[in-house]
């Protein structure tokens, strides 16, 4: 009776030799099953080390796509706030030239040199250096550019009541009458003085007094007038002891009086801009000789020109 082909095939021993380092060789005779067994388990092992290996490189795959994300989307904000800010510095800009030219600077070397200090504060290069190290997150960065657009935003109205507070002192600096309406002679100042008709003296012998509200400067009949600040005519015409009197409103409560003209070159309600000509000298009203009566009132209120320019009557004032 014949054996069973396949118990014979497993009955067989696979013979392995070991060659060590010495010189006499080691053999091993190994039944088939068995190292078939041995091998398989090796092969599941290998399988199961690749797999282990590729999942490895997957999760890594995956966290470093997350990374990405996450720095995709800082950037992205980034790019949103940067682009607000640079809207942001363009109007303080625009807002900074105005108000340089305002004040009367020509070039930034006044300002470069008086704001020539500064740098990031330590909270500031703490937040740079957690955002570059990625300890900061979106929120986080979004937070602090709110707060820095809130500051700019602080900034950014504070220049705008800064612009209209000069702008308003220049509105008002432009309404107040300044310099002389000609060149010519002092003949009488703003204050008391003698009176100038009427020489009878008191009781006594003594000349009396009056009070001027404003100074005659003489000059030859004929010699023009000058407004003394942007404003409009108000009055044209006879007026008294003024003779021919032009006024000349300028806001802010000024105005200005321009007496004993020979003639009117203005109409009433003409604009008029500092230095514009107003009138001639005549010797209409009360007047010894030709000059112009100048009158200088805020709010009705007569003043004293000296009170804007306390040089006002310097000799070398009308060279000015």
């Amino acid at each position: 009776m014949r054996k069973n082909p396949l118990k014979r095939i497993l009955k067989r021993r696979i013979t392995l030799m070991a060659i060590p380092h010495t010189r006499e060789a080691h053999i091993v005779q190994v039944r088939i099953p068995v190292f078939a067994a041995v091998l398989a388990v090796a092969v599941f092992l290998g399988v199961l080390g690749y797999s282990v290996y590729v999942t490895n490189l997957n999760i890594n795959y995956e966290i470093a796509q997350g990374s990405v994300r996450i720095l995709k989307d800082k950037a992205f904000v980034l790019v949103q706030e940067v682009n607000r800010l640079r809207e942001k510095e363009q109007k303080l800009a625009g807002l900074e030239n105005r108000l340089r030219d305002l004040v009367g600077y020509k070039n930034k070397r006044a300002l470069v040199e008086g704001k020539g200090i500064g740098g990031p504060a330590v909270s500031e290069q703490n937040a740079l250096e957690d955002l570059l190290k990625d300890r900061i997150s979106k929120e986080d960065i979004k937070n602090e550019y709110e707060k820095f657009m809130a500051e700019v935003d602080l900034r950014e109205q504070s220049s705008k009541e800064v612009f209209k507070y000069v702008l308003g002192l220049r509105s008002v600096w432009a309404a107040t009458p300044k310099g002389r309406p000609l060149k010519g002679f002092i003949a009488s100042r703003y204050g008391i003085r003698n009176t100038v008709f009427g020489f009878a003296g008191d009781s006594n012998g003594k000349p009396v007094k009056d009070f001027h509200y404003g100074l005659d400067i003489a000059n030859r009949i004929g010699t023009k007038i000058q407004a003394t600040a942007d404003g409009k005519v108000v009055f044209t015409g006879k007026m008294g002891g003024y003779g021919n009197l032009v006024i000349v409103e300028h806001g802010y409560g000024y105005t200005t009086r321009y007496g004993h003209c020979s003639t009117i070159l203005v109409k009433k309600w003409q604009a008029v801009k500092a230095g514009d000509f107003l009138a001639e000298i005549g010797v209409t009203g009360n007047t010894t000789g030709p000059h112009v009566h100048y009158e200088l009132r805020r709010y009705g209120q007569a003043i004293d020109p000296k009170t804007i320019e306390p040089e006002y009557y310097s000799p070398n004032y009308s060279l000015k």
